[in-house]
């Protein structure tokens, strides 16, 4: 076969490791190497290795909880990602990827409010503006709903689902509607 890149990155970061075994970031590395590449139990054991040197790993331990629920392991996913989001509270990525977990256990509530949380960390989060609005939505509330696609697409115009979803529950309104109209009157688009 020809040059295989993600095999050479992976040998680059054993070589690494060979020469410096408490090199975290190269084992961090490493583990999401082995993820891309399919194997997830030895991206699993390179995160526990980092972490059993650097219980406050935040980045292996993210990466740890989401090896476990890409195997289907949730709870141990959620276990992990909570564990991480106590280490660094302040890491939007963690506190959003709970949200996710507990949206697809369909936990909305909590879903909800660890989107929130993602948000008020990084109110650039497109992805976390989104999975509100599918969680507020699921929740019953179609007006907050749409208001967060609305934002997600602000942040990121071209943000495709978002879109999909807010042309859908428009259509859906008018559909709804005797006139045609949205609720207060304004044809809106």
């Amino acid at each position: 076969g020809g040059f295989d890149p993600l095999a050479r990155e992976i040998e680059m970061y054993e070589l690494a490791l060979s020469i410096r075994p408490t090199f975290n970031r190269a084992r961090n590395n490493l583990g999401v190497a082995y993820k891309r590449r399919g194997r997830v139990d030895d991206a699993i054991e390179q995160y526990q290795l980092a972490l059993d040197i650097e219980p406050d790993f935040t980045e292996a331990r993210a990466n740890l909880a989401s090896a476990y629920y890409s195997q289907g392991e949730t709870d141990h996913a959620i276990q992990e990602f909570q564990v991480a989001a106590r280490n660094d509270d302040s890491d939007a990525y963690v506190v959003y990827h709970l949200g996710v977990l507990h949206f697809h256990e369909g936990q909305y509530r909590e879903a909800a409010n660890y989107f929130r949380r993602a948000i008020s960390r990084d109110r650039q989060m497109a992805d976390a503006r989104f999975f509100l609005g599918e969680t507020l939505l699921r929740l019953g509330d179609e007006d907050k709903a749409i208001r967060e696609y609305e934002r997600a697409i602000e942040i990121d115009p071209n943000y495709i689902s978002a879109r999909a979803k807010l042309d859908l529950l428009r259509d859906a309104r008018r559909a709804r509607s005797p006139s045609g109209d949205s609720p207060n009157g304004a044809v809106r688009r």
